[in-house]
């Protein structure tokens, strides 16, 4: 399964009818997303160009990073514990049912930063709450859902943008901005080209050292350092680094929570922001932040 870009198939939900006073921060955001999303896509493109012929139909499944054999040791490769990888991957898939949810902290080569939250609901009629907040000030959050309901939130108005988008009632799935990490985990841990590398104390938990390195392609090196709980699995840091270009991920929340009627509500903007002014006129809620007193 590949990544899909919102830049194929459909505009993206939060893109259209989108209104105009929030359209330059909006496109600031979803640029800075598709930016992201191509540097790692770049990894994994080189990533398939090394693996095609040599592990076959592998290739196509694992597309966020590359492993390389034979680089633990003279003995040869270690081959990882069937219970870590296990946990590992039982970890990042939620059952039946389940809201996951998830917050990322993510600090660039660069020492920028983002924070992505987010909680799915994957059953029958499918559910998506999410933000993402830059270093730089930026904010945006959106829930969407089967239905075709669509909701903006602005927070120093403290106002919801509510409509009805057909074009989500087409979807199987949220096509969202931004990375679905526990997707890539999914794809590297299925790959079967991941090496366990012994354990370390992350913020005090004991963890597992699960690693993918690859060779030099036109004189980058890259590894990849997945670092799960060594007692349950759940991931707990992400380390990509490349020659130049080096990316750290915090899972600061991972959670799978049972689909009660109180978990569901975290994925409705009027539950989670109660005292919010709803809009279901985007030209009325465009006026209110027109208005609305500079900060």
């Amino acid at each position: 399964m590949s990544r899909r870009s919102f830049m194929h198939d459909h505009q993206p939900p939060e893109q259209r009818a989108f209104p105009a006073a929030l359209l330059h921060q909006q496109k600031e955001y979803l640029m800075s997303e598709i930016t992201r999303d191509r540097q790692t896509r770049s990894r994994r493109s080189r990533s398939l160009a090394l693996r095609i012929g040599t592990v076959g139909a592998l290739a196509v499944i694992a597309l966020a990073v590359v492993g390389l054999s034979g680089v633990f040791g003279g003995d040869g490769p270690m081959t990882i514990g069937p219970m870590t990888i296990d946990k590992a991957l039982a970890a990042v898939t939620p059952a039946q049912g389940e809201v996951l949810h998830i917050r990322i902290t993510g600090v660039d080569s660069d020492a920028s930063t983002f924070v992505q939250e987010n909680w799915s609901y994957s059953d029958e009629p499918w559910k998506y709450r999410g933000m993402t907040e830059t270093s730089s000030g930026g904010l945006q959050e959106v829930a969407i859902e089967a239905s075709g309901l669509h909701q903006v939130y602005d927070a120093p108005t403290n106002s919801i943008l509510e409509m009805q988008d057909k074009t989500l009632a087409n979807l199987t799935e949220p096509k969202v901005p931004g990375e679905s990490y526990e997707e890539m985990i999914r794809e590297l841990l299925t790959s079967g080209l991941a090496q366990e590398d012994g354990q370390e104390q992350v913020n005090g938990r004991d963890a597992v050292r699960i690693v993918e390195k690859r060779p030099a392609e036109d004189g980058e090196r890259s590894e990849n350092v997945y670092l799960v709980d060594a007692e349950t699995g759940q991931p707990i840091e992400w380390r990509i680094m490349n020659e130049g270009e080096n990316r750290t991920l915090r899972f600061d929340i991972y959670e799978k929570l049972p689909g009660t009627p109180e978990n569901l509500g975290f994925l409705d903007l009027r539950v989670a922001y109660p005292s919010a002014t709803v809009y279901t006129d985007p030209a009325a809620f465009e006026q209110a932040l027109a208005t609305a007193p500079a900060e």
